[in-house]
């Protein structure tokens, strides 16, 4: 092989390696960011990020199974609510009324989302006043 062929190859080995690279950095930020209003409009993904407020008396813990439940209200018009189902570690942040962001999938026909991932704003303790 000359030294053009070989130069010719690695630049297209080195190229897919690029491209395989991009695709797996990008390929878990393929998710929707909405409301909880949002979810029940007919939408072409069941992946999201959704933002709400976590309601007062809903949440029930079972540390156990590591898994928290709760219902989260939308943020501009709190009669829309979703219940929601997540599996990990609880935030310690996380409290009754709090703001959260959940990553995860959304089952239309029990109107529940399966949270992946959950980020919890911080209590307004660390706000100014």
């Amino acid at each position: 092989m000359n030294q053009n062929k070989k130069i010719l190859l690695a630049t297209v080995v080195f190229s897919f390696i690029i491209i395989g690279m991009m695709f797996v950095a990008f390929k878990g930020s393929n998710f929707y960011y909405v409301n909880v209003s949002d979810l029940q409009k007919n939408m072409s993904t069941n992946e999201f990020r959704v933002t709400g407020e976590v309601i007062a008396g809903t949440v029930v813990d079972a540390p156990a199974k590591s898994t928290l439940m709760f219902a989260m209200a939308d943020i501009d018009d709190t009669s829309i609510a979703v219940d929601v189902v997540y599996k990990g570690i609880k935030p310690d942040a996380f409290a009754e009324g709090q703001h959260a962001v959940v990553e995860g999938s959304y089952d239309r026909v029990t109107n529940t989302f399966h949270a992946k991932t959950m980020l919890v704003k911080c209590p307004s303790k660390y706000e100014e006043e």
